[in-house]
């Protein structure tokens, strides 16, 4: 706040120095409190689908970490704003503005109006950590050892084939050329309880004689690299946030909250099966599926095909299952 007799006493600059670091000590307060819920946000996509915690339960963990959020983005725009006008009023300070009375009691009427509004935020985003605190593996120093999340699939970085003793890879027959394989296709069985991710040939040849005395066959390459379990999407909310989020902090390495903000922004797409977001490989080809479902099937997608295999119900029932 900023009181007349301040303005004009011969301390005025102490004053406003202290004035200064009092917002800059709430906005650095405000973006640690943003990095905190960011920092469950992250461990929240590392739970493994098995986890003991309820679909429910965690659905409203993230929910309550998205509103906490949110809270903390109106916050940290408040103070922002009250920084601005703050050097408004400085600055008619300096100049001795025939304005200056006005400009100050501006200053004060929005610097009420945004404390009021800051602090209620604040003391949601307190609830929310609050809450969060008690989930197991949620807490922020917790080392979570299945950091892809992808219960059965491997990380896509392979060892180095070993070597005999010339030094030379030793050559094994993929046969691949004689077995008939989908390249480009993914598949959602629920007959299965499976889901395989597209590969293509090369892709599969090329990790198969480059790690002789890791994979057996072709086959071993797929199930052990391309297969995931069915039920690692039996929360499809949840898991369209999850894949979403690992999508672009994992193969786009974008930033945390650019990866939070796409996440919260499709996992109430109830037409987009989660698997579908683990296919893509970009933030491109995601688009192009997502520019797909919203022509209603008038554009293309030819990222990949994509084959559902589930069991019979009707029309009513399948509607929304995603």
């Amino acid at each position: 706040m900023i009181y007349f007799y301040n303005i004009f006493s011969d301390d005025k600059d102490e004053i406003i120095e202290q004035e200064k670091d009092l917002l800059n000590n709430n906005l650095n307060n405000q973006n640690k409190l943003k990095d905190i819920i960011l920092s469950y946000i992250k461990n929240f996509v590392k739970l493994s689908s098995t986890d003991s915690n309820s679909a429910s339960t965690l659905l409203d963990i993230l929910e309550s970490l998205k509103l906490s959020l949110e809270c903390c983005d109106k916050n940290i725009t408040y103070l922002n704003s009250i920084v601005q006008n703050f050097d408004e009023v400085i600055e008619a300070i300096k100049s001795k503005s025939e304005n200056l009375n006005t400009i100050a009691d501006n200053f004060n009427k929005k610097y009420l109006e945004f404390s009021k509004l800051i602090l209620d935020n604040t003391n949601k985003i307190e609830d929310c950590i609050l809450k969060v605190s008690d989930v197991p593996k949620l807490t922020i120093n917790t080392v979570i050892d299945n950091d892809n999340d992808n219960e059965n699939i491997e990380q896509n970085t392979e060892p180095l084939a070993t070597k005999n003793q010339s030094g030379e890879v030793p050559k094994v027959e993929s046969n691949i050329e004689n077995n008939n394989y989908q390249e480009n296709t993914l598949t959602i069985s629920e007959s299965t309880g499976k889901v395989t991710l597209p590969y293509t040939l090369s892709d599969l040849d090329e990790i198969f004689n480059n790690n002789p005395s890791k994979y057996n066959s072709i086959d071993g390459v797929i199930h052990k690299k391309y297969t995931l379990p069915l039920s690692m999407y039996k929360s499809p909310i949840i898991s369209r946030f999850k894949e979403t989020f690992k999508l672009m902090k994992d193969k786009e390495r974008s930033s945390l909250s650019d990866a939070v903000s796409l996440g919260f922004e499709l996992m109430f797409r109830s037409d987009i099966h989660p698997a579908i977001i683990t296919a893509c490989n970009s933030l491109d080809e995601l688009d192009a599926y997502l520019d797909y479902l919203d022509s209603d099937g008038k554009m293309d997608f030819n990222c990949f095909k994509i084959i559902f295999d589930f069991k019979p119900l009707s029309v009513k029932k399948r509607k929304n299952i995603f």
